[in-house]
């Protein structure tokens, strides 16, 4: 699967999926993408609270 970075994030953040992506143009598919979907799968939304420094 092929994207820009924007749309990296988009699918990242949740706010798009690489299906969508894709059915606006802004994503391309070559080669076995069975895979595709289990690996999209694992993705979680994130938790705005992580703390990325702790003291």
């Amino acid at each position: 699967m092929t994207f820009d970075e924007a749309g990296l994030r988009a699918v990242l953040l949740g706010q798009v999926s690489p299906t969508e992506l894709a059915a606006q143009g802004r994503a391309r598919t070559s080669g076995d993408t069975a895979g595709l979907g289990e690996l999209f799968s694992h993705l979680t939304a994130p938790d705005p609270d992580f703390a990325i420094v702790t003291p």
